[in-house]
């Protein structure tokens, strides 16, 4: 269905340029006035049907949301400083960390991260009161300041 939907735009353009040879004066079907106006109501739908077919898509695409948590919640891999264990936690927007253990039950967990240039996966010392992991954590194996969060499967 979606092939069909992405050629609508081609229908369309090839819509006016037809509409633009039809009522041209130089084709002697109509005057330059009913022209216009053809045009006009021609474009003008044109336009509500896109709009219509775009509404659409997005209502039948943002119905997909198999594996999506809510626009609240997401999924990262913390280590608990405390124990060292490692786990995936679905998070709350709103959940500030420390975060709790699953296996010490204490607040020590905090997110881990993996360095983009060695592929390092480190958890990053917090510091501060309160404390706080830095924006952007240093890897401690190459100091590249190229970092990211890590991926939820250890490998």
């Amino acid at each position: 269905m979606l092939q069909y939907l992405r050629a609508i735009p081609i229908v369309f353009a090839a819509g006016y340029r037809r509409v633009d040879n039809l009522f041209s004066a130089k084709a002697g079907g109509a005057t330059a006035e009913a022209g216009a106006a053809w045009k006009f109501w021609v474009k003008g739908g044109s336009a509500v049907v896109l709009l219509v077919a775009a509404g659409a898509i997005y209502a039948w695409r943002s119905s997909q949301n198999e594996g999506v948590t809510s626009r609240w919640d997401y999924t990262t891999r913390l280590q608990c400083l405390a124990c060292k264990h490692e786990f995936v936690a679905n998070l709350n927007v709103s959940d500030e960390p420390p975060y709790k253990c699953e296996k010490c039950k204490q607040s020590a967990a905090w997110r881990l991260r993996k360095c983009n240039d060695c592929g390092n996966v480190f958890c990053p010392e917090p510091s501060g009161d309160p404390p706080r992991q830095p924006i952007i954590p240093v890897c401690p194996k190459c100091n590249s300041g190229s970092t990211g969060a890590a991926p939820l499967e250890s490998k």
